[in-house]
């Protein structure tokens, strides 16, 4: 199972609240269909406490429209990352290192 948030201020972020949930299993996606619908596995049918988290149309039509540019805007971030770790040499500042495809 993998869980992703579009939240605005990410690489790839929706204008509002937005994220997904994937899965191989169906048992898993079946659980999810029915939280995501307040509970429901069929209308007026509540099984266990659920929620009301539909990700409106729009957010998704514009994920789809920045997914055309993600990649090179990750490129970006990641060579203004490089700047940053070259050119910051104060010892009091702590920088946080993570590994992207040996670059860092």
């Amino acid at each position: 199972m993998g869980c992703f948030s579009f939240y605005p201020g990410k690489n790839l972020g929706a204008y509002g609240e937005a994220g997904a949930v994937v899965s191989q299993s169906e048992e898993y996606i079946e659980h999810i269909q029915r939280l995501k619908n307040h509970g429901q596995s069929q209308q007026y049918h509540h099984d266990e406490v659920g929620f009301n988290m539909r990700m409106e149309g729009i957010q998704a039509a514009i994920l789809s429209c920045k997914l055309k540019y993600i990649a090179e805007w990750t490129k970006r971030r990641q060579a203004i990352a490089e700047e940053y770790f070259k050119d910051i040499k104060n010892s009091k500042v702590k920088m946080l290192v993570w590994f992207i495809g040996g670059i860092l």
